[in-house]
């Protein structure tokens, strides 16, 4: 409500730049709950890269965290403070504050108390509206921008759901990064399915089997690259990894002798080139692999 009160309208378009926290995550419901487009930007991108993408995708109110702040100087306003982009709308700062940026709480202060009276706000289309705008990483050039309409994202939820009763009560961790599709998509599957997500902030491989051997993560969505990690190198019996069944990875694949050695030394099921969402009902053994 605070957005709506701030003049926010349907053809209004969010940008989330920052690391995975709890308050990214709200901004991503927020825009789903008022039917607008999110545009989720990696917090890795170089300066001329948010500028290129936020111009490009339409972007009008953009929500960053205080460490990239600064970046926005010069693609939304300049070093004094002042809007110089007419498209951008206002910009709001996650945690604490950075010069006449809004903050998170000012945004919550505004919203206390208030509901929406539907959910979406606006309305939508599904076969013409967008859901979401994702951009590649840039590994083959340019960084290019990939549409999620409304009635795609409907129909994976849907195969998904359908198979809820098998993922429910699984806690996973929740590192893929929102500016990118692997943690943008995730965070919604697995919200909407009722999961646990334990969030990291970065990606930082020693945080990550920490916060496995502390919540005691069930399902472990990894990198190809970290997989072999888990058997060669300084991580190896570092943590606890005990309570994970499931590690799924995608992207590249991993070497059958990564794959076999994890399964000897951890007993963990491992699945490589589909996500558990759209593949477990394939599975019945998934639902006892994933019990704690």
């Amino acid at each position: 409500m605070a957005l709506i009160k701030r003049g926010v309208t349907k053809s209004d378009r969010i940008c989330c730049s920052s690391t995975n926290t709890i308050e990214n995550a709200l901004i991503h419901f927020t825009a789903y709950f008022l039917g607008l487009t999110l545009v989720p930007l990696s917090p890795t991108f170089t300066n001329f890269e948010l500028k290129t993408e936020i111009q490009n995708s339409g972007t009008t109110i953009i929500f960053t965290s205080a460490k990239k702040a600064p970046d926005f100087v010069g693609i939304a306003y300049d070093s004094n403070q002042n809007l110089v982009n007419k498209q951008i709308k206002f910009v709001v700062v996650f945690d604490g504050s950075y010069g006449n940026f809004s903050t998170f709480s000012q945004i919550l202060k505004e919203g206390k108390d208030k509901k929406l009276e539907k959910i979406p706000h606006f309305e939508i289309d599904p076969k013409n509206d967008i859901f979401m705008l994702i951009y590649s990483s840039g590994t083959t050039g340019l960084p290019k921008c990939a549409i999620y309409k409304h009635h795609m994202m409907v129909a994976m939820l849907t195969s998904i759901k359908i198979r809820a009763h098998l993922l429910k009560g699984i806690t996973i961790s929740g590192h893929y990064p929102f500016g990118h599709v692997s943690g943008s998509v995730s965070l919604l599957w697995w919200i909407s399915l009722g999961a646990t997500l334990v969030l990291s902030g970065e990606y930082n491989e020693d945080f990550i089997l920490k916060s496995v051997e502390k919540y005691r993560i069930t399902f472990l969505p990894l990198f190809p690259n970290f997989a072999h990690k888990l058997i060669e190198g300084e991580l190896v019996d570092k943590y606890d990894l005990s309570s994970v069944k499931l590690i799924s990875t995608g992207g590249a694949p991993v070497p059958e002798y990564v794959v076999r050695e994890i399964f000897n030394k951890y007993n963990i099921q491992f699945r490589q080139g589909t996500d558990i969402g759209t593949d477990i009902g394939t599975d019945m053994n998934v639902k006892k692999l994933l019990s704690v």
